[in-house]
């Protein structure tokens, strides 16, 4: 967290693009180091019965601070405080990152794992080439038309994932401390889980995205305007993220159905609204991201304790940071994804920007729809009921004589 704090205010002092990369990649170091043991804590420490209300409480903030981190990004810009233009974005994660600080120290109990396990060095370099390889060409290819180094780097990655699998069962299989035990996805909950929320991330992140280039490029909306559509649909989530918390230990994975299906229907609808339907306004985006968020509420919360909950507390540290790798991958390939279907749409349209944009986010919708279909899929193929054998290992704050942890 204080790297991440650190980094951003790198971030709101730079004075070259490259200064300004070099200080998020920091960040982004920052926050791969903290993120993962956000889930890692409330695993170990929070007792099972009570996990999903935890999650309820994460989920919401995770979604309203995605949806909200619009509202506040345009404000911020418009504002121009003191002529600062973008950096305000930057500095107001120093102060919540201080404060943050001290409520860790203060609040959250210490937690160690009995044997602390060596870091797989060859593991995390294979893994990050692979991914590099994968997210790059998606990434760049379409501003580049598609040149050979492209498929090349799509077909490397391919190979350097089967590497890095190949390496981890072989340290596995030699007793060793692998970057990720390949067994986990023996669990169905766990695999299955890792794959709905690359998905679910692919499409909520992307989505806004595109959004909200088409409501500034498109409508001509000022970026505090364009931040304010989502005000809506991010008092929605909140909601409805908070009532799933209280309905999944009734219901179980019938709430991340329906959660998955009403997903699917917003997006459905804003295809229908604007290639049938009525002009591209504000007042017809905002009933379509509200009934998005009604299904994101319902699905993203139980999602992420789908994918916890019937692991092991003494895996939750590896758990955790392939579930914050899937978040992270699912953005990234969503995003690159969906800008090649918007850009591409964008360029082919007729009738002036507002129909341009009309176009270009009615066929984004139409892939956010598919990935939610998936999704969809995917919630089906989960195990229904409570974990079997869920009495929940206790772990002991820092005076105990064995502790268990990330």
């Amino acid at each position: 967290m204080a790297l991440f704090t650190l980094a951003s205010a790198a971030c709101a002092i730079a004075q070259t693009a490259a200064g300004l990369i070099a200080a998020r990649l920091v960040q982004g170091l920052g926050a791969a180091l903290m993120l993962p043991q956000v889930y890692a804590v409330i695993t170990v420490l929070v007792p099972e019965k009570e996990r999903h209300r935890v999650f309820g409480v994460l989920g919401a903030v995770v979604g309203l601070a995605t949806i909200g981190g619009q509202v506040v990004g345009g404000l911020l810009i418009s504002a121009d405080l003191f002529g600062s233009g973008w950096r305000p974005v930057f500095w107001i994660n120093v102060p919540i990152g201080l404060a943050a600080i001290l409520l860790a120290i203060g609040r959250i109990p210490e937690s160690r794992a009995a044997l602390a396990r060596k870091l797989d060095v060859r593991g995390v370099v294979v893994l990050s080439v692979a991914l590099f390889l994968l997210a790059f060409p998606l990434i760049q290819g379409h501003e580049a038309g598609w040149p050979w180094w492209t498929w090349a780097g799509l077909a490397a990655s391919v190979l350097g994932l089967a590497l890095f699998v190949s390496i981890e069962r072989r340290i596995g299989r030699l007793g060793g401390d692998p970057l990720l035990r390949i067994s986990l996805f023996a669990t169905r909950s766990f695999s299955v889980g890792i794959v709905l929320v690359l998905a679910i991330y692919a499409v909520i992140t992307s989505y806004y995205l595109v959004l909200s280039i088409a409501l500034q490029d498109g409508l001509g909306l000022s970026a505090l305007g364009a931040g304010l559509v989502y005000t809506p649909a991010a008092a929605t989530f909140f909601v409805f993220s908070m009532i799933a918390g209280r309905l999944v230990p009734k219901y179980g994975r019938r709430v991340l159905e329906i959660g998955a299906i009403v997903l699917a229907i917003g997006y459905a609808a804003t295809v229908i609204v604007l290639t049938y339907g009525l002009p591209f306004t504000p007042g017809v985006v905002i009933p379509t991201l509200m009934l998005q968020s009604v299904g994101g509420g319902l699905l993203i919360t139980p999602s992420l304790n789908a994918v916890l909950t019937r692991i092991d507390p003494d895996d939750a540290g590896i758990a955790s940071g392939v579930l914050s790798t899937a978040q992270q991958v699912g953005a990234a390939l969503g995003v690159a994804i969906i800008g090649v279907v918007f850009f591409n749409s964008f360029d082919s349209a007729d009738g002036g920007r507002t129909a341009a944009a009309a176009h270009a986010l009615a066929m984004s919708s139409v892939f956010t729809f598919t990935t939610a279909i998936v999704a969809a899929v995917l919630v089906y193929l989960l195990p229904k009921g409570q974990p079997a054998g869920s009495s929940p290992k206790k772990v002991r704050a820092r005076s105990s004589s064995r502790q268990q942890g990330m």
